[in-house]
């Protein structure tokens, strides 16, 4: 949970979570956190479990990775 809270910290001093979904936004910076830590979660199953469209979470997701220049590890699966 704290990955979590200091890459939301880093959204809004970007001011991307007002731009978009509150929600998609949080499902997204979750995403990041399992890819970071190398936990194997895919989109659709962390969009599933928090009942938040798929597009949307995928969206907020290719955001985030420009906005914030983040370098995330490629999947192994």
């Amino acid at each position: 949970m704290g990955r979590q809270l200091i890459f939301i910290e880093r959204l809004r001093k970007n001011r991307l979570v007002l731009e978009r979904s509150t929600s998609a936004v949080l499902v997204a910076a979750i995403y990041v956190a399992c890819r970071e830590m190398g936990i194997p979660r895919t989109l659709n199953d962390i969009a599933t479990k928090s009942n938040i469209k798929r597009k949307a979470v995928a969206k907020c997701y290719r955001q985030l990775l420009l906005e914030v220049d983040l370098k995330i590890p490629r999947s192994i699966l």
